[in-house]
């Protein structure tokens, strides 16, 4: 597997693993206003909820293909920022 295919391989994980971490979660808490969330009502305008996706993924390790999944870590929380959630 070249290095660009891995980071893209290593980057899919680290999200599905964070997602899969969320859902438990999300069924476990409840949030601001106290309204229960789903996976599926994530909007980009949530900012409690990206906050959380945020912290999961910072706790997010496993060996993957490539030997940097904190870079991969870190390009995943720059397209959070991105979208302008207010962490």
């Amino acid at each position: 597997m070249t290095g660009d295919t891995a980071y893209g391989y290593d980057a899919v994980w680290a999200v599905a693993l964070m997602l899969e971490k969320s859902i438990q979660i999300l069924e476990e808490n409840v949030f601001a206003g106290g309204d229960a969330r789903r996976l599926e009502d994530f909007t980009y305008e949530d900012e409690e909820m990206a906050r959380m996706f945020m912290k999961l993924m910072n706790e997010t390790e496993f060996d993957g293909m490539s030997v940097g999944i904190i870079v991969i870590i870190i390009i995943i929380m720059t397209i959070f920022v991105s979208i302008d959630v207010n962490l």
